[in-house]
Formats: structure tokens, sequence, C-alpha cells
């Protein structure tokens, strides 16, 4: 049985359409955490309609404190021995956890990962098989972003017991690239599934489609992978230095500050000869890397007119 977690802020637009996608689930589901992050909307209002309504639903009323706050929250009132995530403007398949559970009973894997899609009507397309794959060898994949994986929590079938000592980090963004490593070291094995269980939605006002200094915090989370992917072989630091170099690059190109621009242009110079010569590296950050010879001025407007 599952506890799906759902951090909301400001969303009322979008949110009926997501809960009522996951109280459609034809199995598995055993609690709706809805965790309202001081939204300022009908939100609240709407968390505890379906609170009212639904004995499944559950509803925790916070003070703003950011999404990882939210989530944490959503993790500690989680009652199942299986958690899943649902960012409130995205929305399930209705055989969502069905097909993930059965992946898991025959798996025996702690993670569960679907594929993904922008279209609601190619929800459950693919096969239902799963593959089991090393957690150094999926990480590895999703550092490097290879088609089919993904570094994002939401939407993923993770055992409670995970969550258990591992909590998101709560005060920077990208909290998804932070903690989904050690997701899946903790899991040992991922198992990745075909099938399209997961409508994520490019909402326009959400903060990837943003710009602005907060995608900085890209860098240092960048960081930290490269700092835990040290001894842990050539694939795993291979794929974190390509990934630490694209969030340089994504750094400076909304860094606000000289400071940032600097370490962001520092960081750079110092990958940029590896991106280039390790043919795992993503093809536009290999292109990425030779332009960057070309100087910090004319590199940093390419990067900014491409945002």
């Amino acid at each position: 049985m599952v506890s799906v977690v759902i951090p909301v802020y400001n969303n009322s637009a979008y949110l009926r359409q997501c809960v009522d996608s996951v109280l459609a689930q034809s199995r598995c589901l055993s609690q709706v955490v809805l965790v309202d992050d001081g939204s300022t909307d009908a939100s609240p209002a709407i968390c505890d309609e379906y609170a009212a309504g639904d004995s499944r639903v559950t509803v925790i009323h916070k003070a703003n404190g950011g999404v990882s706050s939210a989530i944490n929250a959503g993790l500690d009132a989680a009652s199942a021995p299986w958690v899943m995530i649902v960012d409130s403007d995205d929305a399930l398949w209705t055989e969502a956890l069905a097909t993930l559970c059965r992946a898991a009973d025959e798996s025996h894997c702690d993670v569960v990962a679907p594929r993904y899609t922008h279209y609601a009507e190619c929800l459950g397309a693919g096969s239902l098989g799963g593959n089991v794959v090393p957690a150094d060898v999926y990480t590895a994949d999703c550092l490097l972003q290879r088609p089919g994986t993904d570094n994002c929590m939401a939407g993923k079938l993770v055992s409670r017991r995970i969550f258990s000592n591992l909590r998101f980090r709560e005060g920077t963004r990208y909290e998804d690239l932070d903690i989904f490593y050690r997701v899946y070291q903790a899991a040992g094995t991922v198992c990745a599934v075909d099938a399209v269980t997961y409508f994520y939605r490019l909402n326009p006002h959400g903060f990837m489609l943003s710009g602005g200094a907060a995608h900085t915090d890209v860098l240092p989370v960048a960081e930290r992978i490269v700092e835990w992917s040290k001894g842990r072989g050539w694939a795993l630091e291979s794929a974190a230095a390509d990934r630490l170099f694209a969030a340089a690059c994504t750094a400076l190109s909304c860094a606000e500050s000289e400071d940032m621009s600097r370490h962001a242009w520092e960081t750079v110079c110092s990958h940029r000869r590896r991106v280039v010569a390790n043919r795992q590296s993503r093809p536009k950050n290999r292109v990425a890397a030779l332009l960057s010879y070309l100087g910090r001025r004319i590199f940093t407007s390419v990067l900014r007119r491409l945002r």
C-alpha cells in the first residue's frame, strides 16, 4: 500500500486534477497527504474539501517553508510501506500505483522508476516489464541525463524505509538533484519500468521555467555530487563532472553577482577539457565546452540568449 505525498503552494488551478487522479487509482492507494505550505490562494480550502469528503486524505497546514519543507512534513506523516511524491500541478495514470507496486513485488527493489510524459493522452503507453538496474549505473545515467532516466523524485515508488533517515535538504532549490543519488544508493538497485505513468505539466509559473538567480543553487548541489562520487569509480566520477559542468553553465547564464559569475566560469574552465574528451558526456555539453574557449564574455552571452 502507498502513501502519496502532495506538496501544495498556490496551485489552485491544477490541484483538483492532481488529487482526482490520485484518488482514482485502481489499487494500492491507502493514504493521500496534502501539505499546504502556507498558500494564499484557494488551495487550503480545496485541500480541506478533499479531506472532508474522503477518509484517505490527510491535510497538513503549515507556514511557508519551501517545497523541501513541505515534502518532509508529508514524509513524516506517511504511514504506508511505500511512498510516492506527486507535484500538485501533475497527475497520475489510473493504473500508476498498481503497475509500480506489481513491479516492486516482482523485482524486490526499493525504488521503482516509471517514465514521464508532458502529454496526458500518452499515459500508460509502453510495456509494463521492469528492468533491475544497479544504483551506480542508474545514477550515472541520470547524471548524464540519458533518455528514459531522470533525477526527479516525483512519480517514483519508494520504500518508506529509505526515508527513515533521509530527508530533502531545506532552503535550497534543485532539491531532487540533491537527494536522488542518495535515495538510489540506499536502495542498492532501481527497477526501471517502461510504462508511462506520470503526467508532468510544464507550468509557466513553476520554478524550472522561471529565470533569476535562484537557479544558481544548482551549482553547490552539483558540487556536492562530485564530492560524493570520488572513489566510486570512473563512470560515476565522470558523470558527476559532466553534471557539474552543466550546472556551471546554468549558474553562469543567470548569475546576478560577480562572485557567482566568476565561480561558475572557473568551474566551466576547470571541467571543459574533461567534458570534451569524454564520449559519454552529453553532446550539448561537449559543444558548450568547446564554445567556452571563445572566452567568458562571449560564452556567457551565448548562454543567456539560449535560456
